[in-house]
């Protein structure tokens, strides 16, 4: 009996390992590499500052990253649409092991268990990087995303694929925006906010959603308007309503002036007025209009050089998120002057949030060598933040984050 179940077992593992073959030499293969090996080397990179500024030879790894990764959307674009089954299937919704799985760990020496999730975030990575690269290509795939879009456990990835394929995959997006479920239709507008893709046919939809039933809707339906209108003039209408009904007040307010800010950055006479009633609201004692105010005045980076000292006044505010807007608008307005490295030189010094003091950290770091005589008792944590900022740019430049 014994005998006759060893040769079952056997049998079954001899099965599944000869359909894994069979499976594996099927696969279509560009340049001797087969599609599995290409969607490999698509290799995601997060920046790690504790793990990074630890190697010296970060940049050559990072150039050859970089290399691989090119390398691979060059083969999944060349391969075509064949492609996509395997990205789909890296989407898949991992359960529990099953008697099948159980099977073959045991075979590859692995032992059984959940998913890692560091590893269900890689592969969906690797598929969002994949539609990216392949494009238009895609298009075939946007009905079975669709579905994956209505379903909860589902959803992030195919919202993050979707954007990755771009404009074909709007229609999508703006048909979510009508949809009974209000987290549909908020996951729609993030999309469509954010999206790599100007998509004004979407505005006719997102306007009503300023009305949503739903509150935080509403809130994103205004940043998500003002991002994909255009329209420099529809959107001052917007950002006027918000300031006469005594905003920005909320995340959704706010992010409607840093999309603005972002589309119009032009220092003309309507953008001055609109700064100046930001700096009156930044001063408020509203701790959320305060907040809100800030972010949304920081968002225009140098044109508001004038509110310096009431972005100084707001880092020893009670609040934290006051406090830790009030870092980033120092950083980014780049006015060098003893003030503002006093500030936030303070901040890393005494402030009890250690989020709070790595903000002001990276905010005094920008200001470079001039940051390290400010405070050279804080040298040795400004050069680490500033390598860091160094190295974080090399990322943005070549995009590798996806």
């Amino acid at each position: 009996m014994k005998r006759k179940l060893e040769i079952a077992v056997f049998f079954i593992a001899f099965c599944a390992i000869a359909t894994l073959v069979s499976l594996w030499d099927d696969e279509p293969e560009w340049e001797g590499r087969k599609v599995s090996e290409w969607i490999v080397e698509l290799q995601p990179y997060q920046f790690s500052m504790a793990r990074d500024l630890e190697l010296d030879d970060w940049e050559e790894r990072y150039d050859q990253l970089v290399s691989r990764n090119a390398r691979a959307k060059e083969a999944i674009r060349n391969i075509g649409p064949v492609v996509l089954p395997y990205l789909l299937h890296l989407l898949e919704d991992e359960k529990e092991p099953g008697v099948v799985e159980w099977w073959m760990d045991l075979i590859a020496s692995k032992p059984a268990g959940p998913p890692d999730p560091n590893e269900q975030g890689l592969r969906i990575a690797r598929a969002a990087a994949g539609f990216a690269a392949l494009g238009d290509q895609a298009t075939t795939a946007i009905p079975e995303l669709e579905k994956m879009l209505f379903n909860e456990s589902t959803r992030p990835p195919a919202v993050r694929c979707l954007r990755a394929i771009g404009k074909p995959a709007v229609p999508v997006f703006v048909a979510g925006l009508h949809h009974p479920d209000w987290e549909i239709r908020l996951a729609c507008l993030n999309a469509l906010r954010f999206a790599r893709t100007n998509a004004p046919s979407a505005l006719p939809s997102i306007r009503p959603l300023l009305f949503d039933v739903n509150e935080v809707v509403r809130l994103a339906a205004i940043g998500t308007l003002v991002a994909v209108d255009t329209n420099r003039g529809n959107n001052l209408r917007v950002l006027k309503d918000i300031l006469d009904a005594g905003g920005p007040g909320n995340w959704g307010e706010a992010n409607a002036f840093h999309s603005f800010a972002i589309q119009h950055r032009s220092g003309d006479e309507e953008t001055e007025h609109l700064i100046a009633q930001l700096m009156e609201r930044a001063r408020s004692t509203n701790a959320m209009v305060m907040e809100h105010s800030l972010h949304a005045l920081g968002t225009f980076r140098a044109q508001t050089k004038a509110a310096r000292q009431v972005f100084i006044e707001a880092t020893s505010n009670a609040s934290g998120q006051v406090r830790r807007n009030a870092c980033f608008a120092l950083g980014w307005i780049g006015v060098n002057e003893p003030e503002v490295l006093s500030a936030l030189a303070h901040l890393v010094r005494t402030d009890s949030d250690r989020h709070i003091r790595a903000s002001a950290l990276r905010a005094l770091a920008g200001y470079g060598e001039d940051a390290v005589v400010a405070a050279p008792d804080l040298e040795k944590e400004i050069r680490k933040a500033m390598e860091a900022e160094r190295r974080r740019k090399v990322i943005e430049s070549k995009k590798l984050s996806f």
